[in-house]
């Protein structure tokens, strides 16, 4: 993604987002994933 993508959204509005939900990325690992870490240090 694009974190620019932040100042759209809050423009738009919106105050809150979830860094992961049911896939892992670069920034989390969710309760679903394959680590099953949740944050990411």
């Amino acid at each position: 993604g694009n974190l620019g993508n932040l100042d759209v959204l809050y423009a738009a509005g919106f105050r809150m987002a979830g860094l992961a939900h049911f896939i892992d990325n670069d920034v989390a690992g969710s309760m679903h994933g394959v680590a099953k870490g949740g944050l990411t240090p």
